[in-house]
């Protein structure tokens, strides 16, 4: 991925089972989080970690919080590797609260 230039804007996906009205007010409420086993399942399937052990998909890091995600999405060009990833842990988070319920 190349470097980011000062003028670049950056978007970032927030992925997680978030409270809506609080995303509409612009803040990060978790309803539920993340199952921490599926999420590293698929960041060690479809990512890869850097010497200090950062989790990385297409090459930038992915910001573990506090039961949700924040990963690096549209910069100078997208990152498919989060957008697989984001489709993957949808994938695998319903399919596991369809089983729990």
């Amino acid at each position: 991925m190349p470097a980011l230039e000062a003028s670049t804007m950056a978007h970032y996906l927030t992925l997680g089972h978030l409270v809506p009205d609080a995303v509409k007010d612009g803040r990060i409420v978790v309803k539920e989080p993340l199952n921490m086993e599926v999420v590293m399942k698929l960041l060690h399937k479809l990512g890869e970690t850097d010497q200090k052990g950062n989790a990385k998909l297409g090459g930038c890091t992915v910001d573990i919080k506090d039961g949700y995600l924040v990963c690096p999405w549209l910069m100078p060009v997208t990152n498919h590797a989060v957008e697989a990833f984001a489709r993957e842990l949808h994938r695998e988070t319903k399919a596991s609260n369809e089983q729990s319920n």
